[in-house]
């Protein structure tokens, strides 16, 4: 008999943690693209000469950024804006914590990932440690290097937390560094439970309830 449980809970752990899981629920996503962002140009797209090949855009100039969306800004930081379109991205100037955002709607006790691009705007070779803090726990310190000029490099930056309570405060920054972060398409989805997670469950009540005829039978 026992030799039978242990290969059936084998074969369930195995199912378990092979099978892929699918997508999460996306329970936020900002691409700071919203008019509301932007308050007055900073430097006019022809005067950034030394950022547009690194921010990844043939024309980009510098905004300054307004409280929006629930966002709050500091220490600096800016709109990237490519000349004549919409397409925006959120610039990280100066070392500190640059932007927070609280968002809500989560299951506490539910596992989350926070995804999003990220580049630097300086100097070739200039360097810089980027920080994400959730709830002003630090879950996620990454260090970049800006690349030559004409090459923008971005990164996908991906994290996870566990909820605690409904709502989650996100805190974007930097530590140190000569160069800045330049962050686009956050996204913060559910992660989901393995689907064999489930049927692992309901195997062990039964394994509980056939183990528990045999004693009886005994």
């Amino acid at each position: 008999m026992q030799k039978r449980n242990a290969t059936f809970l084998s074969v369930c752990l195995a199912a378990c943690f092979t099978t892929a899981s699918a997508a999460g629920a996306v329970v936020y996503s900002e691409n700071f693209d919203d008019a509301a962002f932007f308050d007055s140009v900073f430097i006019p797209a022809g005067e950034v000469y030394a950022h547009n090949d690194r921010i990844g855009w043939a024309n980009t100039g510098i905004g300054y950024i307004k409280d929006a969306a629930g966002w709050t800004f500091a220490n600096g930081a800016y709109l990237a804006m490519q000349e004549g379109t919409a397409d925006h991205a959120l610039w990280l100037n100066e070392i500190g914590p640059g932007a927070t955002k609280t968002i809500d709607g989560l299951t506490v006790g539910q596992q989350y990932e926070i995804s999003f691009l990220q580049w630097g705007d300086d100097f070739t070779n200039s360097s810089f440690t980027g920080n994400l803090d959730v709830d002003g726990t630090t879950i996620l310190s990454y260090d970049y290097t800006v690349k030559a000029f004409g090459t923008a490099d971005p990164v996908t930056r991906t994290a996870h937390f566990t909820a605690t309570r409904t709502t989650a405060t996100l805190i974007f920054g930097a530590s140190s560094g000569g160069a800045s972060p330049i962050i686009d398409g956050l996204r913060v989805s559910s992660v989901p439970l393995p689907p064999a997670l489930p049927l692992f469950a309901a195997a062990m009540v039964g394994l509980r309830r056939r183990n528990k005829k045999a004693q009886a039978k005994a």
